[in-house]
């Protein structure tokens, strides 16, 4: 199916589509096709079909190229499980077992790290998405990258609020005598 830009000119019950040519076919002569409404619609709804359905191909070939790699991974960790002895096999699995066991750990001490520190964010008052900025890869890290975190921001807030409070000083000087509201003050 050829790939044309379409416009639609609305005329009571019937469209219109001109198709325009691509700029790689330069030189072609341009066609006009009368639609109605009914036929328009069927053409745009394959159009979306149609990029819907090279999406999911796109998609699903991702899906399978991950499956396949993940397949292979499994069989080369069989196959090096088979020509270990029994005791270099319980030891592999051990191994794996407690790095498994660590990851495990990590992900579980950055989640109640995160979670503490948007408390702590809160009740500072600063807003809680900065929580993403935090080191949370140990209560230390995170503490430390907190406080140098609210320092920057307070000092941030204090130079814009500052910023908008200065003015331009009063400018001093004697009034003009050819004023009339002093003239009338004065009593002149």
């Amino acid at each position: 199916m050829e790939e044309m830009n379409t416009t639609a000119i609305a005329g009571g019950e019937a469209g219109a589509a001109v198709t325009e040519p691509d700029s790689d076919r330069e030189g072609q002569e341009v066609k006009k096709i009368t639609l109605t409404e009914d036929e328009l619609a069927k053409k745009l709804e394959s159009e979306a079909d149609r990029r819907v359905n090279e999406a999911l191909k796109s998609a699903r070939n991702k899906w399978q190229e991950e499956q396949k790699k993940a397949l292979e991974k499994a069989k080369s960790e069989a196959e090096r499980l088979a020509k270990m002895t029994v005791e270099q096999k319980q030891e592999a699995l051990k191994k794996k077992a407690e790095e498994d066991m660590a990851k495990r750990e990590a992900e579980i001490t950055r989640r109640e790290l995160r979670a503490e520190a948007m408390d702590t964010l809160i009740t500072k008052n600063l807003p809680k998405g900065l929580v993403d900025t935090l080191d949370l890869s140990s209560a230390e890290a995170c503490t430390k990258s907190m406080d140098t975190l609210e320092k920057c921001f307070k000092e941030a807030v204090e130079a814009a609020v500052n910023d908008r409070l200065r003015s331009d000083p009063p400018k001093t000087g004697t009034a003009s005598k050819s004023d009339p509201f002093l003239k009338g003050f004065l009593g002149q």
